[in-house]
């Protein structure tokens, strides 16, 4: 669903269980850039791989200068022992950051290309480091523990584990390191799908001191992905619903912060789609109800609005339709009394009139797209002729920068999906207009043409004649998807591009697959 860009940032910055050192290293970095670098959306992070770093890695300090030439990741001669293992891992931890910042002073937009191509170069500076490290003669325990985090870094789970055990068995080492690394430990093995391993790791660190609260949270959650992953949803829900507790509790009373408001709701959905694979009614109505209670402390609306339509979409697709709508009319007559200011009020409302559409087709037989004036490249498509496939219809325009942040995905799913059965369809309509400047409807198509080839789009394009067919399917806002299954039957809907969107969409792709 719809989460901020800039949540892993925020989490960062305005998250009290991060540690001071930490806070301490940020501020040095500069918080001119940092502001810029929010005004810009840029993703300082992949949410869980940097969080975490940073979360357990509490006696980080700045790095060394990286080399400021894009695309190339500076060698350091690892021969001289005088270059300790900390060192190496300093540099090759804030060597996104720096990149980052180097983008910024260059004035340069960051483009997921230049993110994903930055993030390439960090692993493979974390890969070099480590196996650099890793043959040098007698290592110490914090070397073995920089070591670990420099295989965490390059995403080598195996060698951050093995190296973690290692430096447990040190008995040289602070309380504090010795529970970090053990958080990262129960981490590392959620990961490689070891939850038991994980779980009697999480019990043991449990049984010392600090237990920090954020730690706690995270092993909670990778414990619960873990077990989810492994069909074992009942355990999977147990560890889900501590970590939407835990997450409450440490920070509720700070919920006015959007980074600790994502946070409760992060655990607080992942408990919710655990208990919604199980059926569990009783703990969906009481998320719903407990996750719409913190959004209405602090006025949020959207957060406010997505614990109230998960619970419907839920009902919906689990056969209880009338029930949802009954809701839905329920609380389009309530008037939303825990809401203190009307503004807020007739938002939720808002959305809710605009999500009924979708509700109402929701599991039923998708109509005919009409209206269609162009096919780019030329070849008329009828979903009466794609039964037996998984239509995924992208409404979207050129214009607008979510759609056009999706396209990445949808090209990916068309190269991985198609053969298997996906047909993807991308249906925009005329505007009369490029960069606001009156064209023709030839010029407009043309400029379709091209932007199609630009892009390496490989799926169809629909031009529409005017608002036709996005009015029948709801999609009053762009981008929105629909996805209908091999039976004709519309089974999902969503609005807006975001992470958790985008993995849900292939989630429920990938079902529909299979089905």
């Amino acid at each position: 669903m719809a989460y901020s860009y800039r949540r892993g940032l925020r989490r960062l910055w305005q998250t009290k269980s991060l540690t001071t050192a930490i806070r301490r290293l940020l501020i040095r970095s500069g918080q001119r850039q940092l502001h810029q670098l929010r005004q810009n959306k840029v993703f300082l992070m992949n949410n869980n791989r940097v969080f975490l770093l940073l979360l357990f890695c509490v006696f980080a300090a700045s790095g060394p200068v990286v080399s400021g030439q894009s695309g190339r990741v500076p060698v350091k001669t690892t021969s001289n022992d005088q270059t300790t293992v900390r060192e190496l891992f300093e540099e090759a931890n804030t060597y996104r950051k720096k990149k980052y910042e180097e983008f910024e002073k260059k004035k340069l937009p960051v483009s997921d290309n230049l993110r994903q191509q930055a993030e390439k170069e960090q692993k493979q500076l974390a890969a070099r480091y480590a196996a650099a490290s890793a043959v040098r003669s007698n290592l110490t325990s914090e070397d073995i523990y920089y070591l670990a985090l420099l295989y965490w870094i390059a995403e080598n789970y195996a060698e951050t584990e093995s190296s973690l055990r290692k430096f447990l068995a040190y008995d040289d080492t602070t309380a504090e390191r010795q529970q970090s690394a053990k958080a990262l430990l129960a981490v590392v093995l959620a990961k490689q799908q070891k939850p038991e391993e994980a779980a009697a790791v999480y019990n043991g660190y449990l049984k010392n001191e600090p237990v920090k609260s954020s730690e706690k949270l995270r092993i909670n959650i990778e414990i619960a992905r873990s077990f989810r992953a492994a069909g074992r949803l009942p355990d999977a829900l147990q560890f889900a619903l501590e970590a939407f507790s835990i997450a409450r509790a440490t920070y509720e009373k700070q919920a006015s912060s959007p980074a600790a408001l994502d946070i409760i709701f992060d655990a607080g959905l992942l408990a919710f789609d655990i208990s919604s694979a199980l059926a569990d009614e009783k703990n969906l109505e009481e998320i719903s109800s407990q996750l719409r209670s913190v959004a209405a402390a602090v006025g949020n609306t959207r957060l406010y609005f997505l614990a109230i339509d998960k619970l419907l979409i839920h009902k919906i697709l689990s056969g209880n339709k009338s029930e949802a709508l009954t809701i839905t009319h329920s609380i389009l007559n309530s008037g939303l009394p825990d809401l203190t200011l009307q503004g807020q009020r007739e938002d939720v409302l808002r959305r809710l009139r605009t999500r009924e559409r979708h509700y109402k087709m929701l599991l039923e037989p998708a109509p005919e797209i009409i209206g269609i004036d162009r096919w780019i490249p030329g070849t008329e498509i009828r979903l009466s002729d794609l039964k037996g496939k998984v239509v995924l219809l992208d409404f979207w325009a050129t214009w607008c920068a979510p759609c056009l942040a999706a396209f990445p995905h949808l090209s990916e799913w068309h190269r991985e999906y198609s053969r298997k059965g996906l047909v993807i369809i991308g249906i925009t309509r005329y505007y009369g207009n490029i960069y606001d400047k009156p064209v023709s409807k030839n010029e407009e198509l043309e400029y379709l043409r091209r932007f199609k080839e630009q892009y390496k789009l490989p799926y169809d394009f629909a031009v529409a004649r005017d608002q036709g067919p996005h009015l029948t399917f709801g999609a009053t806002a762009l981008p929105t998807a629909v996805l209908i299954d091999k039976k004709g039957i519309v089974r999902f809907v969503e609005v807006g591009t975001s992470e958790s969107r985008i993995e849900e969409l292939q989630e429920m792709i990938v079902r529909l697959l299979a089905e």
